[in-house]
């Protein structure tokens, strides 16, 4: 069932699951809720933060 999703993944940025995978001990699966949470977050909150300081 993942492997259309896994095989259209490319990290990007290092912020994310990706820079968090990149601490000692931190392993997130970007396709985990947790890990999709935190992208998504972190890819909202720029936005949000605009809005709210306008």
């Amino acid at each position: 069932m993942r492997g259309l999703s896994y095989a259209g993944y490319h990290p990007g940025q290092l912020i994310g699951t990706k820079g968090a995978n990149l601490i000692p001990g931190v392993n997130l699966d970007s396709f985990s809720a947790a890990g999709m949470a935190l992208d998504a977050g972190l890819k909202v909150a720029p936005k949000i933060y605009g809005h709210v300081t306008d």
